[in-house]
């Protein structure tokens, strides 16, 4: 999606638990790519989609020193949830 298309669909796609990064990989040998494959066949479909990395890890690694911060993670979640609704789909 372009980012300047607007009346889009979107999807927050959040990392499950332990080491996953944006894409569904982790260290311990998981190289499927699940979130990344998922992301491709939204945008398919022409539905947007954010996919992140948990705060500390991966590509965010020097957003905060303890990635094990849950109250953190979970507000920047929260943020992130409440920025999509203000770009205009109430519907989240």
């Amino acid at each position: 999606m372009s980012p300047a298309a607007s009346d889009v669909p979107v999807v927050l796609i959040v990392p499950g638990p332990g080491s996953t990064d944006r894409d569904g990989n982790n260290p311990f040998g998981v190289q499927a790519a699940t979130y990344r494959l998922l992301a491709e066949g939204l945008f398919d479909r022409g539905i947007a989609s954010v996919r992140i990395d948990k705060r500390g890890m991966y590509g965010s690694a020097s957003a905060m020193p303890d990635a094990d911060d849950v109250t953190s993670t979970i507000t920047r979640k929260t943020s992130k949830v409440k920025a999509l609704v203000r770009c205009g789909d109430e519907s989240i």
